[in-house]
């Protein structure tokens, strides 16, 4: 019974530890060695990792269903006539424009940020807008439904449709079927963007307890700017506009330097600082 526990507790280590391309490279080796110079020590540990794989990878598998994202194109290919001219704007959902939270004496609330439904239908004019969150439909749809009556969001996408890693659920931009250089993702969840920081914009989560919040509204011109100038790669913007903490304060900022300056009215210096 003890041999059994210590087998247990060792797999379960090793699968969390390693990961099965690192093991079955292992195992190779080992095969390897044994062929060379054959020994009883490394005939048991090709054994034990043949006996090891067997059992982890239908686990493997198993937990990738639930793991990663539904499918490698969560977005139907984009009409032919829209590429080049339409980028996709993704927008997280919780921090950026809802906030959830529970009290004993009204239980579980959805708050809208203000401007949500106005900021909405003006992305829907220039944008195909993405809302991607890690919440499940069942509480998502009900809550889109309410900030978007408009229907200007054109696609949803939900926990089923993230990665799961290191125990966060990711946005994977690149699982989007869209040219990532056209692909602009706003959020406030630093997990929810670790693999294509350099795509998001990234705020800081919205404090319903401070009043007059115009976020949302203040970002529509900066927003607008990215669509109008027919930016190449929207990466670029992201990365001239990463470490400030207000983006459209900058942005305005920035606008008024150039018209002081009188230095052309293209807006196409609205990424430099």
């Amino acid at each position: 019974m003890l041999g059994s526990l210590a087998a247990t507790v060792a797999g379960s280590w090793v699968y969390y530890k390693y990961s099965l391309q690192d093991v079955q490279q292992q195992l190779e080796e080992l095969k390897q060695q044994q062929q060379k110079e054959p020994s009883l020590a490394t005939e048991a540990w090709v054994k034990a990792t043949e006996a090891y794989l067997s059992v982890a990878e239908p686990i493997d598998r198993k937990v990738r269903e639930y793991a990663d994202p539904s499918c490698d194109a969560l977005l139907p290919e984009l009409a032919p006539e829209l590429r080049g001219r339409v980028k996709t704007l993704v927008l997280d959902l919780e921090g950026l424009l809802v906030h959830k939270e529970w009290s004993r004496a009204k239980g579980w609330q959805v708050l809208k940020r203000p401007g949500v439904e106005a900021f909405l239908l003006e992305m829907g004019r220039r944008y195909e807008v993405v809302i991607y969150t890690d919440e499940a439909a069942m509480y998502a749809d009900p809550v889109i439904n309410k900030i978007d009556p408009h229907r200007a969001v054109t696609y949803r996408l939900y926990r089923g449709d993230t990665q799961y890693h290191n125990g966060k659920h990711v946005r994977d931009l690149s699982k989007l079927n869209r040219d990532l250089s056209q692909v602009l993702f706003i959020s406030a969840e630093p997990a929810a963007y670790m693999f294509q920081p350099e795509n998001t914009l990234k705020l800081r989560t919205w404090d319903h307890a401070a009043s007059g919040d115009t976020t949302l509204l203040d970002l529509i011109p900066f927003l607008q700017m990215v669509q109008e100038v027919h930016v190449d790669d929207v990466r670029d913007v992201v990365r001239s506009y990463d470490g400030e903490e207000d983006v459209a304060a900058a942005f305005k900022r920035r606008m008024a330097q150039l018209a002081h300056q009188k230095k052309g009215s293209s807006g196409g210096r609205f990424m430099r600082s």
